[in-house]
């Protein structure tokens, strides 16, 4: 895999991610409750429920990251991340503009009965939680950090692409989330 500079990666990442709070706070923040928890006819889910899932997904990946980080030996004289390819097929896979089809893991699934302000504020949070991990990571190595994925502890990703895959997860779910106002 191609090398990339880790300071670029990581200002494209925070970029993401403070884009996906200015949607949260001017598009969704105005709507009513009935707004942000209608799902569609076809089943698919509410705005606030695309929001709980990211939150439930955060609930794992920001303390794993923490954690890793917590462990790991600081190197700012690293400046590159070469992704691997188990990280780039999980982030592929997330990405709502190719035709990957995604279902969600049972334990990750939102339930209806949601408080669309509690939702949004703890996403928000996580937002500014994640923002802080991108910005510590800048000193870092992170092709040579491992953060074990959501699904098994057993799997280990690169953390460079542990940020992407959950940047990536979040773009798809706002991008859903947007279809709905």
């Amino acid at each position: 895999m191609k090398a990339r500079n880790k300071s670029q990666l990581i200002e494209q990442l925070s970029t993401e991610v403070k884009r996906h709070s200015n949607i949260v706070t001017d598009q969704f923040q105005s709507l009513t409750s009935n707004q942000l928890l209608t799902t569609t006819d076809s089943g698919g889910w509410s705005i606030i429920q695309n929001l709980e899932h990211l939150n439930m997904y955060y609930k794992y990946y920001n303390p794993a990251i923490a954690e890793s980080l917590k462990h790991a030996q600081k190197d700012p004289s690293i400046s590159t991340f070469t992704s691997g390819w188990l990280g780039k097929y999980f982030t592929n896979a997330m990405d709502y503009r190719g035709k990957n089809k995604v279902k969600a893991f049972k334990d990750y699934i939102p339930i209806d009965d949601l408080d669309a302000s509690s939702v949004m504020d703890t996403f928000l949070k996580n937002q500014n939680e994640l923002l802080r991990l991108l910005d510590l990571a800048n000193e870092y190595d992170l092709t040579k950090i491992k953060t074990a994925i959501s699904l098994t502890k057993w799997i280990k990703m690169r953390l460079g692409d542990v940020f992407q895959f959950v940047i990536m997860h979040n773009e798809r779910h706002i991008v859903q989330a947007q279809s709905r106002v």
